[in-house]
């Protein structure tokens, strides 16, 4: 399955023949990549997966504030540089603060001072929140002894939901919505510019390589050369279908994507004891 596919699947627009070919895309195009291409040539699909992305910069002198905001498709968390064994844990690292810019080369130009100054900066997920989040696993980093990127393979546990909002600590007046998993694109192959896509929402496969809810780290390599690179997060009450699965129901089957993005709730699927993960203690 190519990564054009594999992706469409994962939307629920596996069967609409207007996504079937994307200016751009090829048999090499990167998961991400053709999100981003998705989102370009079709609303619709920019509507159920675009969400907000937030810039603070605080003046280190005046401690004002200053925000930006913009929109994303998906939100990349970094598992490789530094290596991250659960999810919550890289995006903790990439909603925490960093600094820019110091004392002798100030780049944040404070309205309040009317100078330059050193500051400290936040980038972090923000309201519009969409009917579907996917969080980009980067597995990748530069070898600089074959001047290629290099695919790292250990696991990475990740939660059946996700309260995003709550980690990133946004400050929008609108209420966050929970999130809970309908699947993950799957990359098989040991090289970054090479193999071959699938979506994969089995819960038992989906244990094998890294659904847990306890976000135990285990320093293990993901089996074969198999690893989750796109995970779907869908807006469901906690108990949904696929929080269910994931504590041992039986799973919805392959109508679980479409049903989310046609805006339907997901069914409860019985009872799940599964409670939901917030991960805020990590800031």
């Amino acid at each position: 399955m190519t990564s054009l596919q594999a992706v469409r699947e994962a939307l629920g627009v596996a069967n609409d023949p207007a996504t079937a070919e994307v200016a751009g895309a090829d048999n090499s195009s990167d998961a991400a990549d053709v999100i981003d291409l998705l989102a370009e040539s079709h609303p619709s699909i920019a509507k159920l997966v675009t969400l907000g992305e937030r810039q603070t910069t605080t003046c280190n002198v005046c401690k004002t504030d200053a925000s930006q905001q913009s929109t994303i498709t998906h939100i990349v968390a970094d598992v490789a540089a530094p290596k991250q064994l659960t999810l919550l844990g890289a995006l903790g690292a990439m909603c925490d603060s960093e600094i820019h810019g110091d004392e002798s080369n100030p780049i944040h130009e404070c309205q309040q001072c009317g100078q330059r100054n050193a500051s400290t900066r936040r980038i972090h997920p923000d309201a519009p929140w969409p009917e579907l989040i996917l969080v980009v696993l980067r597995r990748y980093s530069y070898d600089f002894a074959t001047l290629s990127l290099k695919k790292v393979m250990h696991r990475v546990a990740f939660p059946s939901t996700l309260d995003v909002p709550v980690l990133c600590r946004t400050t929008h007046e609108e209420a966050p919505p929970k999130y809970t998993l309908v699947g993950a694109v799957v990359h098989t192959g040991p090289e970054a510019s090479s193999g071959a896509y699938s979506f994969e929402r089995r819960p038992e496969q989906l244990k094998e390589l890294g659904l847990d809810d306890t976000q135990t780290p285990r320093d293990s390599l993901c089996p074969g050369s198999a690893t989750p690179y796109v995970l779907v997060y869908s807006r469901a009450p906690v108990g949904g279908a696929v929080a269910a699965a994931a504590a041992g129901e039986k799973s919805q089957g392959n109508g679980d994507v479409q049903q989310r993005t046609s805006g339907s709730p997901p069914d409860a699927g019985g009872d799940s004891a599964k409670s939901r993960c917030c991960g805020c203690e990590l800031m």
